[in-house]
């Protein structure tokens, strides 16, 4: 099941709203007519082999049955069916792996059976494809070839890898062709040699990464010509980029140790500054060595201002405190490696970004802005969507956290003593409870009775308390006795 655009849409506005919407409300949010609305429905029901995807409840409106939505997908997925952008995103990667050689049309379109008014279409089509990236398709009679230079062609390379390929048990395939197996093992071989080094797997996204930029390197070496990039040896490298090098010599030695094996494989020698761009890639990437890798001038400073800033945005966009961000180490390295990528022009393939988007898109909302209002404030801080989706689960992992987690008010008659013998005994029995503070009874009719949800959501007490707050309290022994425990698990069950 392909589907549209439009119809990908108003798919997701029954995700977005999860219940039972009329024609209308879904021609307002789509901004097309009821009549078009129809029309779509009809079409994706018709694509759909297991019955009804959206389905028409009388005299109240249309509903998705999200089990058929599931089944659709999964076929979708497994069988990858052919279609016209997925047909020249294969023609246009073969055309980037050759480049500059010119390849004959016949031959790039042998098994696509399509005919010579389509190729036409299909070849201005991906001349505007290649274009943001200053590259050109040029036709002469039946030969057609995309020139540029050396680093946008293995980006847009990356990008239509990630759009296109996927990874099985078995099989390695890349825009539904198989990938050598000769070539999937070494570069298997090669990303556990960089894990042995480092002393730690590689996690998503970064050992895709790893694994596209080699599995590019291979094919421009093997069918194309690559160009001589503007850099191509290594002491032509600017002083930032040499004292990266000199700070984190054992990545470095890893690199250059990869190349070496790719030319043994290729037979071929490859421009040295191959290792630096490897490199790059590996210091972009969620590993760490044995020595103490130092940051580039002003990192520490930049990863602090930018944590700060967001989180300060965040809270004013979404009246929800995220302060405790600043202090996540695994948040601030995140941050640290995407300026990284960012300046360095490396990309990052979020699959998730379209579910992120919709369960939390409040928040990624915010981050756009925040990182927006930043760009002038950071050198070349072009954060892509897929970035930013990283970003939204560090700060929907507080977010839930807090949503879930009970705050609880611990209250004796008056001795400091017994409240903190409780507070120790459901530390230890219930973990993720939240204890917002230990009072006497004084202190809570002072301070805390007229703030009831505001400040927590039940009190433990030991004394009777006439409750003229707006929560639920429960009277307990000070010794917190299993019965005790149990009473608290039924009252937290009920919240």
């Amino acid at each position: 099941m392909q589907l549209s655009k439009k119809e990908s849409s108003l798919i997701e506005i029954f995700l977005s709203t999860k219940k039972i919407l009329t024609a209308q409300e879904i021609a307002d949010n789509l901004r097309i007519s009821t009549k078009t609305v129809y029309r779509l429905v009809k079409k994706i029901n018709e694509l759909s082999s297991n019955g009804p995807v959206i389905e028409t409840q009388t005299g109240k409106g249309l509903s998705l049955n999200y089990k058929r939505y599931l089944k659709v997908i999964n076929e979708q997925e497994n069988t990858q069916e052919d279609n016209a952008e997925g047909r020249r995103n294969r023609i246009l990667l073969e055309l980037l792996f050759k480049s500059p050689h010119p390849m004959d049309i016949q031959t790039l379109y042998e098994v696509q059976f399509v005919s010579n008014e389509l190729i036409i279409k299909d070849i201005e089509k991906m001349r505007e494809t290649v274009k943001p990236y200053q590259l050109a398709i040029k036709k002469k009679r039946n030969l057609v070839s995309l020139v540029g230079s050396e680093k946008e062609i293995r980006h847009l390379s990356y990008k239509l890898i990630s759009m296109g390929s996927f990874l099985t048990t078995e099989t390695y395939v890349v825009n539904d062709e198989t990938m050598n197996s000769y070539d999937a093992d070494l570069i298997t071989s090669l990303l556990e040699y960089i894990e042995k080094m480092v002393g730690n797997p590689i996690p998503y996204p970064y050992n895709v990464n790893i694994f596209s930029h080699i599995y590019i390197l291979l094919s421009r070496f093997r069918k194309g010509k690559v160009a001589n990039p503007e850099v191509s040896k290594l002491s032509e490298l600017d002083g930032e980029e040499k004292n990266l090098i000199q700070q984190n010599q054992e990545k470095f030695e890893i690199a250059k140790k990869i190349i070496q094996r790719i030319e043994d494989y290729l037979v071929a020698e490859i421009d040295e500054i191959e290792v630096f761009y490897l490199f790059q890639y590996i210091m972009a990437s969620r590993v760490s060595t044995n020595e103490n890798a130092q940051a580039m001038t002003n990192e520490s400073e930049e990863v602090t201002i930018l944590a700060l800033h967001l989180a300060k945005y965040l809270k004013a966009e979404l009246n929800f405190s995220f302060i405790e961000i600043i202090d996540d180490a695994s948040f601030l390295e995140h941050l640290r490696l995407m300026l990284y990528r960012s300046k360095n022009g490396i990309i990052v393939k979020n699959e998730l970004i379209q579910d992120i988007r919709r369960e939390y898109s409040e928040i990624y909302v915010a981050l756009q802005k925040a990182l927006d209002d930043l760009s002038s404030e950071f050198e070349s801080l072009n954060i892509s969507d897929d970035e930013i989706g990283f970003l939204v689960l560090y700060f929907a992992q507080i977010l839930e956290k807090k949503r879930f987690q009970r705050r609880v008010l611990i209250m004796c008659s008056s001795g400091v003593g017994t409240s903190e013998l409780l507070k120790i005994k459901v530390q230890r029995a219930f973990p993720d409870l939240d204890i917002v503070d230990v009072v006497s009874l004084n202190q809570y009719k002072k301070n805390y009775e007229k703030l009831g949800k505001e400040s927590f959501d039940f009190i433990l007490t030991t004394v009777s308390l006439d409750n003229k707050s707006n929560v639920p309290s429960l009277l307990v022994n000070f010794m917190f006795t299993q019965r005790d425990q149990e009473n608290v698990a039924k009252l937290l069950e009920g919240l």
